[in-house]
């Protein structure tokens, strides 16, 4: 499991894996409940190129996908990031994706 790119400005992901579950697939949450959210801008979610929710703040979601290698992308339409995740069978991966505002130079 990884991250591809830099963080950009703005958008922060936060990944962790928690113990495994007698499942034929994998579950993959994501929430959107930092603290540090400004809280407006909604969030798009694609799993594998394919549009899967609007994310709110204070929102969460889960999606099961069978083993292998999936690609999850958030988008503020300012700002996109993705994680290359690479699943296998009863795992439980909780991603957390948010706004955040950044001051340049401060």
């Amino acid at each position: 499991m990884g991250s591809s790119g830099d963080l950009p400005l703005g958008m922060r992901v936060y990944l962790g894996t928690l113990p495994a579950t007698e499942n034929k697939t994998a579950e993959v949450v994501i929430a959107r409940n930092s603290d540090k959210d400004i809280k407006f801008r909604g969030l798009e979610v694609f799993v594998d190129g394919q549009f899967a929710r609007d994310l709110s703040f204070n929102d969460s979601f889960s999606v099961d996908l069978p083993e292998g290698a999936h690609t999850i992308l958030v988008s503020n339409h300012l700002y996109k990031k993705s994680v290359q995740l690479d699943l296998k069978q009863g795992d439980r991966v909780e991603l957390v994706a948010g706004n955040n505002f950044t001051l340049i130079g401060a």
